[in-house]
């Protein structure tokens, strides 16, 4: 675990808890789920006051944009990655044979109850400051978009059988090399979310995003 204890910047002083952490669920009854579940809290928290402290001249649009990328799958998985989690997590024999170090969904849900793991063992700061240091140690990942939302806003329309969402652009700004596309989401004939991007299919997928988090759906539910 010296490794990890190094990655990440903290030494535990109740090893269990981290190994609670990073157990699968494969592997026991006792696994990381619950963890999971206070992480993703502690994280949404300390990242919308970073982004909050950060960018101090921004409405509450670009935040919310903001935070859904820096808290979505694929953050999370280059967390996990940078930090390489995959390696200590504890599987089940069988499914890390088929690959379970390397499965986002494993990555995303080690990541987050290691995050709540920190915050029992060592309290509410250092949790901040290991979530914060590894932030700043990645920083592109403020340019990511979350995987798939559209696809899951789509979903979601059709399980509670509304309108499907419509994706309208509203916007195009600066030359043709360089443009900025804004579009405005309906869904069920109302807007419920506007956003920007470099492609009108970034700004769509964003778009997306903003409506998931605004309806309380997260990407991977």
């Amino acid at each position: 675990m010296n490794k990890l204890f190094k990655a990440l910047n903290y030494t535990f002083n109740n090893v269990d808890i981290l190994e609670l952490a990073l157990t699968h669920p494969s592997k026991s009854e006792k696994n990381n789920q619950r963890l999971e579940f206070l992480g993703d809290a502690i994280l949404e928290l300390i990242i919308s006051e970073r982004l909050y402290n950060k960018y101090k001249d921004k409405d509450e649009g670009y935040l919310t944009d903001m935070k859904t990328r820096l808290v979505c799958r694929p953050a999370l998985v280059r967390l996990a990655k940078h930090i390489n989690i995959g390696q200590h997590l504890i599987l089940e024999q069988s499914h890390e044979k088929t690959g379970g170090r390397n499965n986002a969904h494993n990555l995303e849900d080690a990541m987050e109850a290691v995050f709540a793991a920190i915050y029992i063992d060592g309290g509410f700061d250092n949790a901040k400051r290991v979530i914060n240091q590894l932030y700043d140690s990645l920083p592109e990942l403020e340019n990511i978009v979350p995987e798939n939302t559209k696809g899951i806003l789509q979903e979601y329309a059709q399980a509670n059988r509304l309108n499907l969402p419509e994706y309208i652009l509203i916007k195009q700004e600066g030359p043709d090399h360089n443009s900025s596309f804004t579009v405005e989401l309906k869904l069920d004939g109302k807007v419920v979310s506007k956003a920007k991007g470099k492609s009108i299919k970034e700004a769509e997928r964003t778009a997306a995003a903003l409506a998931l988090e605004n309806l309380g759906i997260k990407e991977n539910d």
